[in-house]
């Protein structure tokens, strides 16, 4: 089966997440005609070059398939990864994340990605509060210092 494949993030995790797309398409018998790859951005950067790409393939292929390592690969944002996830669902393209096992039930499958979607969000806002933290934390240790 022919699939393409969405990957984002550093360049030492793109090759992580490339090789087990590659091992997944292996035991799963995909072959992945297509890599759309945004190096270094945010997933919640709506103009990511390798998305806009991935969107603009969806429409001119119905039914095929895209593999994902992880909903938080295409977006940290619920908003933006409802929009994406719509598209996907308007013109019958398979999703697989493989970090999010199929049990074949629609509702529940459309119930765990979106689960998934908001466990992304909260990451990110996690991640955000730890950043500000550190900044704080550097700024007051620079005051004290002078």
């Amino acid at each position: 089966m022919k699939a393409v494949a969405y990957i984002r993030g550093t360049q030492e995790n793109l090759e992580f997440q490339k090789s087990q797309i590659t091992n997944y398409s292996k035991t799963h018998n995909y072959q992945v005609e297509k890599w759309f790859v945004d190096k270094n951005t945010s997933a919640n950067d709506r103009n990511r070059s390798g998305l806009l790409g991935l969107k603009e393939w969806v429409p001119n292929n119905k039914g095929r398939t895209i593999l994902l390592t992880g909903i938080d690969r295409l977006s940290r944002d619920f908003v933006l990864y409802a929009d994406i996830s719509k598209l996907f669902i308007d013109n019958n393209i398979n999703t697989t994340y493989l970090n999010c096992h199929k049990d074949r039930e629609a509702t529940h499958d459309s119930l765990l990605q979106n689960i998934l979607s908001a466990f992304a969000a909260y990451e990110k806002d996690v991640m955000s509060e730890r950043v500000k933290r550190g900044i704080a934390v550097a700024k007051a240790r620079k005051t004290i210092k002078q």
